[in-house]
């Protein structure tokens, strides 16, 4: 059994939550399984292990996935008592369509804001 307190907790947890954010962008794209593994050369038995957290993929095969889902992997670490929940993504230059910011709010300050710009390393801190 995994406990909270237990490394193999976080790390299922990141795994689910990687599986959910990719999920979320093949819906957005209207990919399927198939059309996922075509794109990164890989069986859709593959792409299903992923989405099923049954997998332990390294950062290069995350980096990957998200590359065949016209999309960048982001890594971000947070204070414990955060709670960080990502809200979209701000737009790329080439994209069309206005799909939002990119916002996380930390518990442990639930007065602040931080806004992520994929367009450079910067964050503001907006203060509610």
């Amino acid at each position: 059994m995994i406990f909270e307190h237990d490394a193999a907790y976080w790390g299922e947890d990141a795994k689910l939550e990687f599986a959910v954010t990719v999920e979320h962008r093949m819906h957005q794209l209207d990919l399927s399984r198939k059309d996922l593994a075509k794109r990164m050369g890989n069986s859709p038995a593959y792409v299903t292990k992923i989405l099923r957290g049954d997998s332990n993929p390294t950062i290069e095969s995350m980096a990957r996935i998200a590359h065949a889902l016209n999309a960048r992997l982001h890594l971000h670490i947070a204070a414990e008592s955060s709670g960080v929940r990502w809200f979209e993504s701000i737009p790329s230059r080439n994209e069309t369509k206005n799909i939002g910011t990119l916002w996380a709010k930390s518990a442990s300050n639930p007065a602040a804001e931080t806004q992520y710009d994929h367009h450079s390393t910067a964050t503001v801190q907006h203060a509610l």
